[in-house]
């Protein structure tokens, strides 16, 4: 028997790089949220579809559409636990854009080659049961034409089947031309049904396209929530884990109006 100390696994919290803003800092990003979200309803005909499917806590998965950066406060809308959105790295960068990332505590990403420390950022978020919202297209489509142009990143998807994190879908529909329709629609959460062999990158970019497949398809039939069985793994066939996560993630009508 050796007296090696046996290394203790990092706090929850010790996954998250970033430093955690102070009082004032969340004073001055909750008023930065409502004030979008009232400069919203000033801008657009705000409709939203699905509030007993909007999660009132965490862990999960927003995976999204991505319209425009108006998106982040559209989310916000309905969402009564805060979102950590995952974003390009080069957007923290920007003159504006990067301090309001930073108020709002977005996870920066290199999406051709993510590094260590986002990945533990994500991982630690969802083990502090938080909601990560991920764009899969990985930059703005704002017309049908091109979708085909911007495939969808697989990346949720590996953290979704390691994590035990359920995905929860959420389509945007509008153009964010000043007084027309934004629409939101949530999708029914699932947990993803992970391939034979999750080392096969073909199968897991197919399962990708599926489900941006299906978040599409919520705009152009938003009563259709059911995702394709082929995404789903059915109540059945649940870990342990799993169900444990479903019960702390719930669901109902609360958020802003």
């Amino acid at each position: 028997m050796t007296d090696r100390k046996q290394k203790k696994r990092p706090a929850k919290q010790q996954y998250i790089r970033q430093k955690r803003p102070s009082k004032v800092s969340r004073f001055f990003r909750n008023g930065l949220k409502y004030g979008a979200l009232a400069l919203l309803h000033i801008l657009y005909r705000m409709k939203f579809i699905g509030e007993e499917r909007t999660p009132l806590s965490g862990p999960g998965f927003i995976v999204c559409n991505h319209v425009s950066y108006f998106d982040i406060p559209v989310i916000f809308w309905k969402i009564k636990p805060w979102v950590y959105f995952v974003a390009k790295h080069d957007l923290l960068d920007k003159p504006i854009l990067g301090p309001v990332m930073k108020w709002w505590e977005a996870i920066p990403i290199n999406r051709d080659q993510p590094g260590v420390a986002s990945v533990r950022d994500i991982m630690g978020h969802i083990r502090m049961d938080h909601i990560v919202a991920i764009f899969p297209e990985g930059t703005r489509v704002k017309s049908k034409a091109d979708r085909t142009k911007h495939p969808a990143k697989d990346g949720v998807l590996h953290f979704a089947y390691k994590l035990n994190a359920p995905i929860i879908p959420m389509a945007i529909d509008g153009n964010f031309k000043v007084g027309t329709k934004l629409t939101v629609i949530m999708g029914q959460p699932f947990f993803l049904r992970p391939p034979e062999d999750t080392g096969d990158r073909t199968a897991i970019r197919q399962q990708a396209k599926q489900l941006m497949e299906y978040i599409y398809n919520l705009i152009e039939h938003p009563d259709q929530i059911i995702p394709p069985r082929e995404l789903v793994l059915p109540e059945s066939e649940w870990t342990p884990q799993q169900r444990a996560v479903m019960k702390k993630v719930q669901f109902g009508q609360q958020g802003g109006s």
